[in-house]
């Protein structure tokens, strides 16, 4: 009877020992991270135990051989204390750590459950692997205990693989495409300002109308011979000129007295445009003169000038690579009073006294910002005859005034929308004159040159409407000391 007690008392003692030694008991663990490299949980480590807790590093691989380090806490025997511990660890780090099964009879070891945390707790993003990985997890319960450690069971991921957490280190691919989506946004801002401020070039810029009035009225302020008008067009031009010459004059063997000589001319310059490319003009001017030598001596005048007719045709339409060009000739009249019909000692002469005609070309050519122009002409004078004008104790009776030729270089540019600016160089050389004398054989006078230096400028009050002014000054002591010019134009368009 004894011994049957003592089987049965060592019959339980032994399954007492088998259920600890191999019976199935579920434990719980708080994961932190899930990291492909060992420094990067290496790292997570250090930070957690800087802050007072006690992770470890459980190495595990995935069912495609990949291999895992996950970042854990301490294990827990029931899952409510689990989820507490976890609860408090994400309020204090602002983490996401999540709660996990794992059979320490098994394999003693923890490992990932399928969804891992990729927080540290100095992090607050985690990096995602570019390809979804399939998460390790550990087979909850054990249908029969086994000596050795049972391998881990393979899940497939229901939506991404666990996170893997990278301490100060990112993958390199996610660099790259952090690094392409940056240069794309820089790419789209340069694009966006490229477009608004080809928006705002195109609302300031001109329309092809615009700019050939434009051209036209920098054109005007540098001289008439520029420019011609649209057809059945009627312009008129007041034109107001003022010339200064002074020198001095040997009166007697030791004195010298200046000679200072004042030429205002107004002049009505009309014009009427047959067609585009051809318009006619007539010029009809009025002087008045004052010359003074000393402080006594002075004479002055005021009468009718010579009267002259002309035109400009341009033969081919403006634009494309050539220049601009426009032909013009006027006639002048002798229709003022003649310097070789007045008395010298007592009167001035408002005219030339002789009949001219003159020919010519202009060019002009816009290379932005400024329009390139100039002139050559040529003036051809008629014969003074039929004379009896007493001079020193002789009788003048004909003069072949030279011919003239001249030319003109310059530019002209916009100042802004209602206001221009141009210069120009104009140098004239003239042949010699020849006087005939009653009582002496003929004499001549030598050749002549001028130059010219001249300032201008053109305010637009109204589309038809500018105020143009030149400043030109003497170069050579046969030109004046200087001139001023103002040019008031209107344009009055007939066919309306």
């Amino acid at each position: 009877m004894v011994k049957l007690k003592t089987f049965f008392a060592v019959t339980i003692i032994l399954a007492l020992a088998c259920t600890n030694a191999f019976g199935q008991d579920t434990t719980y663990t708080v994961q932190v991270a899930a990291c492909e490299l060992l420094d990067s949980a290496e790292s997570i480590v250090k930070n957690l135990e800087a802050k007072g807790y006690s992770p470890y590093i459980q190495e595990t691989a995935d069912q495609h051989g990949k291999t895992w380090f996950l970042v854990r806490l301490e294990n827990f025997s029931l899952k409510e204390s689990a989820e507490a511990a976890a609860s408090e660890f994400n309020a204090k780090t602002g983490s996401t750590a999540v709660v996990t099964p794992t059979a320490l009879a098994a394999t003693n070891q923890p490992v990932a459950q399928a969804e891992a945390v990729s927080s540290a707790p100095t992090m607050k993003e985690a990096v995602e692997p570019s390809e979804p990985e399939p998460a390790v997890v550990s087979q909850p319960e054990l249908e029969q205990p086994t000596a050795a450690a049972p391998a881990p069971v393979v899940a497939q991921p229901t939506e991404q693989a666990p996170a893997v957490m990278a301490v100060n280190k990112q993958p390199q691919s996610d660099r790259r495409l952090d690094e392409l989506q940056q240069e794309l946004e820089s790419l789209q801002d340069e694009m966006k300002q490229l477009r608004e401020q080809q928006e705002a070039r195109r609302k300031l810029e001109i329309t092809e109308d615009e700019k050939a009035a434009k051209e036209k009225e920098i054109l005007e302020a540098a001289g008439r011979e520029y420019t011609t008008m649209k057809s059945n067009t009627l312009g008129l031009e007041l034109n107001f000129n003022y010339q200064y010459y002074s020198y001095d004059v040997i009166t007697q063997a030791t004195s010298v007295e200046q000679h200072a000589n004042h030429n205002l001319t107004t002049s009505i310059y009309t014009e009427y445009a047959v067609l585009d490319n051809l318009t006619l003009n007539l010029n009809v001017p009025f002087s008045y003169k004052w010359d003074n030598t000393g402080t006594d001596d002075s004479k002055e005048v005021t009468d009718l000038g010579d009267v002259s007719v002309g035109f400009q045709y341009q033969p081919l339409r403006s634009g494309g690579t050539l220049p601009t060009t426009i032909l013009f000739g006027s006639f002048s009249f002798d229709m003022g009073r003649s310097p070789y019909e007045i008395n010298i000692d007592e009167d001035l002469a408002t005219g030339n006294g002789y009949y001219s005609a003159s020919a010519g070309l202009s060019m002009s050519k816009t290379i932005d910002p400024i329009i390139a122009f100039g002139n050559m002409s040529y003036n051809y004078t008629f014969k003074a005859e039929s004379l009896s004008q007493p001079r020193n104790s002789v009788t003048l009776t004909e003069v072949d005034p030279g011919d003239s030729i001249s030319a003109t270089l310059g530019m002209g540019f916009a100042l802004s929308y209602n206001v221009s600016m141009n210069f120009s160089y104009q140098y004239s050389y003239r042949f010699s004159t020849t006087y005939s004398w009653a009582e002496m054989d003929d004499t001549e006078s030598g050749t002549k040159t001028q130059s010219m230096l001249y300032i201008g400028t053109g305010w637009r009050f109204s589309p038809k409407t500018s105020l143009n002014m030149k400043v030109g000054i003497g170069l050579t002591d046969e030109d004046p000391d200087f001139v001023v010019s103002f040019r008031l134009p209107f344009e009055f368009d007939l066919s309306d």
